[in-house]
């Protein structure tokens, strides 16, 4: 998620050249609800550093209108 972010809205090193860079993205892979076709042990636990992506991107102002997002996470 990080990665289409970065894609879809820019990211704090580019500052002010931001629009410039970003593009109309679509998302492309499983959804949060698609995990439970997944099976158990094709699964791997989140590490710390995932989860502190996952909460950084939470409160990140590109996400703090984008409920889809916001949801997936």
């Amino acid at each position: 998620l990080a990665i289409i972010c970065t894609f879809k809205f820019g990211s704090i090193g580019m500052g002010l050249e931001t629009p410039s860079y970003v593009c109309d993205v679509k998302w492309l892979g499983l959804r949060s609800k698609d995990i439970e076709r997944v099976p158990r042990e094709a699964l791997l636990p989140l590490t710390t550093k995932d989860k502190q992506l996952a909460k950084s991107l939470l409160a990140s102002k590109m996400l703090q209108n984008n409920d889809r997002y916001r949801e997936e996470l």
